[in-house]
This record gives structure tokens, C-alpha cells and sequence, in this order.
């Protein structure tokens, strides 16, 4: 056993999607963070963005320097559906 919950558990296996959804969540905040501050769109804000507005909004916008002040939100919701054991 590498931790305190079980898998075997249903209530571990919902306190676990929790804890790496959680943890994915902050991960993924922490590099658009990264990302907005070197002006890099590797997730491909800007083409949603893009894709939602008419022509002439997008050609009005100027996504260079829009992008870095968006504030952008992560959600992010792990399930666990099975599990297994390593061994020999």
C-alpha cells in the first residue's frame, strides 16, 4: 500500500478523484500562467476564441496583447473506473 486509501474503498476512490482533479487543476492554472506570461497559446485559446467571434470582432481584436490579461479558469474532473495491482 503506498498511501492511506483504498481503492477497493468507493468512498477512497471519490476522496482520490478529488484530491488529482485538485491537483491537475492547479497544475493546469499554473502553466496558462506561464504560458500568458511568454505570450505562447499552446492550448489554442486564441482559435476558440477566434471561432466564437464574428470576423470583424476578431479582426478588431488584438489577440497579443488581449491574451496575456485573460483571466482563464481550469476545470478539470477525474474519474476513477478501475484499477489494477502490479506485480510479479
Amino acid at each position: 500500500m503506498l498511501g492511506e486509501l483504498r481503492l477497493a474503498n468507493d468512498k477512497d476512490i471519490k476522496e482520490l478523484e478529488v484530491i488529482v482533479s485538485q491537483y491537475i487543476t492547479e497544475q493546469a492554472q499554473t502553466m496558462i500562467i506561464e504560458m500568458q506570461k511568454n505570450n505562447v497559446d499552446s492550448f489554442g485559446l486564441g482559435k476558440y476564441v477566434r471561432n466564437s467571434l464574428t470576423y470583424n470582432q476578431w479582426s478588431n481584436l488584438d489577440w497579443h496583447d488581449v491574451y496575456p490579461n485573460l483571466e482563464v479558469r481550469c476545470h478539470t474532473k477525474v474519474s476513477i473506473k478501475d484499477y489494477g495491482k502490479f506485480g510479479n
